[in-house]
């Protein structure tokens, strides 16, 4: 199970991180500053209230993905891909 754990975290887990710090600095303009990784396999969790996961199924691995965004970094999105114009307080 280790190995299996292990594998995950450098091919899988370190690769997503690094794509998704790439995307935002590339099209969001976002500068990364604290990149974090942390590997677990917690029997209950607590999600932020933005939160998305992703399934990863497979013949050697099965792994659940949990991705939580603050509102701050969704409110960048939003306003980079679907407004093209910065949100005010009032939106």
């Amino acid at each position: 199970m280790a190995e299996i754990a292990n594998m995950f975290k450098i091919n899988i887990a370190s690769t997503m991180l690094d794509r998704t710090i790439e995307f935002l600095e590339e099209n969001v303009a976002i500068k990364v500053t604290n990149k974090r990784e942390e590997l677990v396999c917690p029997t209950k969790i607590k999600l932020k209230e933005n939160t998305a996961i992703v399934g990863i199924n497979g013949e050697k691995l099965n792994a659940m993905v949990a991705f939580g965004y603050d509102d701050l970094l969704l409110d960048k999105i939003a306003e980079t891909f679907l407004l093209g114009e910065p949100l005010t307080e009032a939106d």
